[in-house]
């Protein structure tokens, strides 16, 4: 057996692979099994046989850096060895890999928990497309009366915001310059989206003038992202693959995505407003 061929052997790779593939190779297996990250007591000697493949197979030499000869013939069985070893080593690891890459994936797509992600991923499209088209709807207006009103903060869209509580107990982030109009009149004017009456505007009346104020740290300054965020587990569930990508995806989902999607519907009663569909 040529040299070549036994570092191809070793690096997992076929007799025709090309510089582009065997790079690719080596900084993968080098990565995993470099020292300073894998703490197994044979990391160092396998990153060592993984190099000196590479440095060969690289340089492209017809002959071996190391030239058995009589005086040394052992040290060559030796190093062949130490090849056989880690080539086995690194398929063991392999095959580990893989059966916890499967009973992962079996785990999280079969039983209750994948009927439940199937469940929520299908009312999280919903909200979603909802959520999409909701601007294009005409929107709610209710007259409302100031309570309460804090100091200032620094807003998320807007320079300086304040938080204003309403006799409906709503407590709305707009621009400060409200402060003024309020002096004059507590009464103000919101206008809220159509099915889950997510404040957009706030409205001061005076006898001169309407005055207009944005809306701070609200689902409807980050239109539209948030509706394409709580899609993501609907083609997150469409799309299964056998991947450690997927597994974290999958986890992702279920765990961030939809943990925040609860959150979006049980806060300013949206999940009441999506069962009527914004009609109360």
């Amino acid at each position: 057996m040529s040299t070549r061929r036994k570092y191809l052997e070793l690096l997992n790779l076929p007799l025709n692979a090309s510089k582009d593939e065997i790079r690719k190779q080596f900084r993968k297996l080098a990565k995993e099994f470099h020292p300073d990250k894998n703490k197994s007591e044979n990391a160092t000697e396998i990153f060592q046989l993984i190099k000196e493949a590479y440095d060969f197979l690289m340089e492209d030499k017809p002959t071996p850096k190391f030239i058995p000869t009589e005086a040394n013939p052992s040290e060559e069985l030796k190093r062949m060895e130490r090849i056989r070893k880690a080539k086995e080593r690194l398929r063991e690891k392999r095959i580990l890999e893989e059966k916890k890459l499967k009973e992962s994936y079996q785990k999280i797509t079969s039983g209750i928990q994948w009927k439940l992600f199937s469940t929520i991923s299908y009312v999280s499209l919903f909200v979603s497309i909802l959520l999409i088209v909701e601007p294009l709807l005409p929107n709610h207006i209710e007259k409302q009366l100031v309570t309460h009103f804090s100091t200032p903060y620094n807003g998320l869209f807007q320079e300086e915001v304040f938080l204003i509580q309403t006799n409906q107990n709503l407590k709305i982030f707009t621009e400060r310059n409200l402060e003024n109009k309020l002096q004059y009149s507590d009464t103000i004017y919101i206008s809220s989206s159509f099915i889950f009456h997510n404040p957009t505007k706030i409205f001061h009346k005076s006898k001169l003038e309407v005055s207009t104020y944005n809306i701070d740290f609200s689902s409807v300054n980050t239109y539209p992202f948030t509706a394409l965020f709580f899609a993501i587990p609907y083609f997150v569930r469409r799309k299964k693959e056998l991947t450690a990508a997927y597994i974290f995806l999958f986890k992702f989902s279920f765990f961030v995505i939809e943990g925040l999607f609860f959150l979006f519907l049980l806060t300013q009663d949206r999940w009441f407003h999506l069962i009527v569909l914004g009609f109360l």
